[in-house]
């Protein structure tokens, strides 16, 4: 993708904030949901306020929606962030704001013809709590842009309190009350009953849907960046920022609860509740993701690490059979010689042999004369001397006078799954693999895991994303999960295994269930779908006024 700079970065940030709220105000307009003028006289104020909630809710979100496009679009177009990584985000922000000036403009001019007991100049205080949804869309824009959990949780929030909103009006068509203007995150069942309400004020079903939503969106729009330990924290505290800018357009909108309807008592009791039950779903799955990562940190077996067969900046193609998960640095070095050199003993004790079908390779080449003696050792050198009298051919590899030459450019190997922490990427099972001339093989598939694990432990985060936006496609799609790859690795490896998992957690444990319920009784689901698109294109084009 071309390079657009931030001149173009700020003017999507501009432009999609622009449409965003041209777009969610003209929805609600023509669905009744804000209603400056209602018929009722009875229900004015109750109008009023709810009208004054989604402007401020919209104005604020409009914000967020243009400067997430514009991050989310630098970001695939490779672009850095620079200038400055606060100073960057914090221009997409305000450029955000800039964009959704456009609410303040449709706000105030429908307003001017609302007729509010003890309010002088409905527009002016309309436009005013627009302008101030932008304030509060800029600071909340700013955490979403440093938070792709936060981000995800007010995107996904935006999508499900317009879907709410949407089925309370067709709910109140339905029950023969028309467009009626909706409450911002509830949803008042036309089926009403005395036994919903407690003390007259507090509306329970209305409760347990706005919390029980809040709690389900933290959880999952918290799931995949809690994996990422350096991204814990705030994945913990993403699950407020929906919730979070519900309440605030409530608490601007009425800051006391005096001389408004019961509904909108109910629905400003419950925001606040929301915004925990949220911040206790980020806060779960946080918990179960670190849980997790500390049972994978101990690897099960002792592995030794591989060596590099050449330059440090090229592959191996030799490895012994096994890996030990060394950290760099400090006493590793010290530990892997002292191990080898009692591998060794061991070996040659016993009347073995440090060799395999791989070669002996660097790692063993310090001990070639200490296994065939001096004399066996002399030929091999003449011999090595007469086909290479410059040394040109793979030196220091097989006969090597260096004693630390296996202890030089080692490869460090990270912990990654319990499913193929054992691959020495001998590339056995490359040639039986489905995809190989598709995307990836197995082996790369397993390389892959390693590279993004080791870009997280370096603190390259920008890698590290990179790597796992392509993974998902180019590793977990495109696997066939056939298990051929274990037929021909030599530690029986099924990569499949680790493929299948990776699927399930992406998925999600609601997507599992509803999709095995589904497949139990596949005829009455697909009537279903069927029905549902016939009731679809019957449907009319536009609800009447």
């Amino acid at each position: 993708m071309a390079r657009r700079g931030w001149g173009g970065s700020v003017a999507i940030a501009i432009g999609v904030a622009a449409g965003a709220g041209a777009a969610q105000l003209g929805f609600g307009y023509g669905l009744g949901i804000i209603n400056w003028t209602p018929n009722d006289a009875a229900r004015v104020d109750a109008a009023w306020v709810a009208s004054l909630a989604w402007a401020t809710w919209i104005s604020a979100t409009s914000v967020v929606a243009g400067a997430v496009c514009a991050q989310r679009l630098r970001a695939r177009g490779g672009e850095d962030e620079e200038p400055g990584r606060t100073l960057g985000k914090l221009t997409l922000a305000v450029a955000g704001a800039v964009g959704a000036l456009i609410t303040v403009l449709l706000v105030a001019v429908p307003a001017r013809a609302a007729r509010v007991p003890d309010t002088f100049s409905p527009q002016t205080v309309a436009a005013g709590y627009a302008a101030v949804g932008l304030l509060v869309g800029v600071l909340v824009a700013a955490w979403a842009l440093h938070s792709r959990a936060a981000a995800t949780n007010l995107i996904a929030t935006t999508g499900w309190l317009w879907l709410l909103a949407v089925v309370s009006v067709v709910d109140s068509v339905l029950a023969g009350r028309g467009l009626t203007s909706a409450q911002l995150g509830i949803w008042q069942i036309s089926a009403d009953s005395d036994r919903f309400w407690i003390r007259d004020y507090f509306y329970w079903p209305g409760a347990l849907l706005a919390m029980g939503s809040a709690l389900v969106i933290g959880a999952l729009a918290a799931r995949r960046t809690a994996r990422l330990a350096e991204r814990r924290v705030g994945a913990a505290a993403s699950g407020a920022a929906g919730p979070l800018l519900v309440a605030v357009a409530y608490l601007l909108a009425v800051p006391r609860l005096a001389a408004i309807a019961a509904e909108q008592v109910s629905a400003h009791l419950i925001a606040p509740y929301a915004v925990i039950a949220g911040v206790g779903g980020s806060v779960l799955v946080a918990a179960l993701a670190q849980r997790a990562e500390r049972r994978t940190v101990a690897p099960d077996g002792v592995t030794v690490p591989r060596q590099r067969t050449a330059g440090p900046d090229e592959l191996p193609t030799g490895t012994t059979r096994g890996t030990l998960d060394l950290p760099p640095g400090g006493e590793a070095p010290e530990r892997y010689a002292a191990f080898t050199e009692e591998m060794v003993d061991a070996v040659l004790a016993h009347g073995g042999t440090l060799k395999a079908e791989h070669g002996t390779g660097r790692v063993m080449a310090p001990y070639v004369r200490r296994q065939f003696g001096d004399e066996l050792y002399a030929v091999m050198r003449e011999l090595k001397t007469l086909c290479d009298p410059d040394g040109v051919l793979n030196p220091g590899v097989l006969l090597s006078d260096d004693p630390d030459v296996h202890l030089r450019h080692l490869k460090t190997v990270p912990t990654v799954e319990p499913e193929v922490d054992r691959c020495v990427e001998c590339g056995y099972c490359e040639p039986v693999c489905p995809s190989r001339d598709l995307t990836t093989t197995p082996r790369q598939r397993i390389v892959l895991r390693r590279e993004i694990a080791a870009a997280q432990a370096d603190g390259d985060e920008r890698l590290a994303r990179e790597l796992q936006d392509d993974y998902d496609y180019d590793a977990v799609d495109t696997c066939a999960v056939d298990g051929m790859c274990a037929t021909a690795c030599p530690v029986l490896i099924n990569t499949g295994d680790l493929v299948k998992r990776l699927r399930a957690e992406r998925n999600g444990g609601l997507a599992q269930a509803g999709w095995r319920g589904a497949a139990t009784r596949w005829g009455a689901a697909t009537r279903g779908m069927a029905r549902g698109l016939d009731l679809a294109g019957s449907l009319p084009p536009a609800l009447p006024e």
